[in-house]
């Protein structure tokens, strides 16, 4: 039987100030690893195949916020810390794609994609991860790396999707972009 500090002591206090690994319970594997079933199954999915692409032609093109972010490149319209819905949960879904097949021979800072449909801080730094990797590539240059999915980032994960449809930007970065991954500059192992 094991025994517990009386509460408000020292003991009790540093027992609950340990950080806790994503997931429910302290299962071995998360006291061993620091992944959580969930992370294991995320880890294990991505091995096995990376999770499908939104609908180019469908939900990724036609959802209504992220028409807005498309339309002008200077607008107010941007996927940012707090935002939530259908929007971020696409996004979402096309890192965590990038994430399994390009980023998994990265070193990348972030342990796992984001999910869900809250942008958060896990949003923000696969979105960093992306942005600078994506600028290191030179699928857009100046893009900038600030965790924000606006007009140029969502142009590259267009790119990253499908490409671009529009006859103007046919010779565009993110068209370019397309063709190099289509190409395999990029192979994934």
């Amino acid at each position: 039987m094991a025994i517990s500090a009386p509460p408000g002591t020292k003991a009790k206090k540093q027992q609950q100030a340990q950080p806790r690994a994503r997931g429910k319970g302290d299962s071995a594997l998360t006291k061993s690893t620091g992944f959580s079933i969930d992370d294991a199954f995320t880890r294990l999915g991505c091995a096995l195949g990376s999770p499908w692409l939104p609908d180019p032609e469908g939900e990724w093109r036609c959802d209504g916020w992220l028409q807005k972010i498309r339309k002008e490149r200077r607008n107010p319209f941007i996927l940012a810390k707090g935002a939530k819905g259908r929007s971020v949960k696409l996004v979402h879904r096309v890192l965590r794609h990038w994430m399994c097949e390009v980023g998994r021979d990265l070193d990348l800072e972030l342990k796992l994609p984001p999910r869900g449909d809250v942008y958060n801080e896990d949003s923000m730094a696969a979105v960093k991860i992306f942005q600078k990797w994506s600028h290191e590539h030179g699928l857009w240059e100046g893009l900038h790396r600030d965790g924000m999915v606006g007009h140029e980032t969502l142009q590259v994960l267009d790119g990253y999707v499908d490409g671009p449809k529009s006859k103007d930007t046919a010779d565009s970065p993110m068209r370019r972009s397309q063709m190099k991954i289509r190409a395999g500059a990029y192979p994934s192992k």
